[in-house]
């Protein structure tokens, strides 16, 4: 999955691109334009330096549209096609179990091409609910990596958004945020991109 980053005075300037969540790095490529990480013969990172001198975007968490694709593939001649998956995907809450002397609730969560297990402490999770799941290896917009969990014994394969974490702002959750219109099931929840 393609985390993209860009904040121009936070960052000094700096894009920076997570392709993988593992802490392994093999090896790297540096010059003066980028620095490349290498997790075995998979691309991990890269920074690329003085973006505002090649390219003009905005800052916040971004979409690997095809500005920052040709970007990308210009600095550093990697193509990270490979890598493109749906990161925030729109789901339906199939099935809530409540997880006995918790707020936990074991949620099944139909993503278009499978449904997950997902546990949720959220007090609004119904059945039917249209929801934005966090898929595993997927970098919120505070810098949260999204691993399997588990709670309370049993597996969790990914997370139901709130809009405090899909948007990274001063919110007062009110729970998980429900997609009422506009998205159907499997499709990419973009709104969070140049939100935060």
């Amino acid at each position: 999955m393609i985390n993209i980053f860009y904040n121009k005075k936070g960052l000094n300037d700096i894009l920076t691109v997570k392709v993988n969540s593992s802490t392994n790095i093999s090896r790297s490529i540096k010059n003066n334009s980028f620095l490349i990480n290498f997790d075995n013969d998979k691309v991990h990172s890269i920074a690329i330096k003085n973006v505002s001198n090649f390219i003009d975007i905005n800052e916040g968490y971004l979409n690997y549209d095809n500005q920052i694709k040709n970007f990308i593939l210009k600095v550093t001649n990697i193509n990270l096609d490979e890598y493109d998956n749906k990161k925030f995907i729109i789901g339906e809450i199939v099935e809530v179990k409540d997880i006995p002397n918790t707020h936990l609730h074991v949620c099944k969560v139909n993503i278009g091409n499978q449904t997950l297990q997902i546990v949720c402490g959220a007090k609004n999770v119904k059945n039917n609910m249209k929801v934005v799941v966090a898929q595993i290896g997927t970098i919120m917009p505070n810098g949260m990596v999204i691993n399997k969990g588990k709670l309370q014994g049993f597996d969790s394969f990914g997370m139901l958004c709130s809009e405090k974490e899909l948007f990274n702002k001063d919110i007062v959750s009110t729970g998980i945020l429900e997609i009422t219109e506009k998205y159907s099931i499997g499709d990419e929840f973009v709104e969070h991109y140049n939100n935060n």
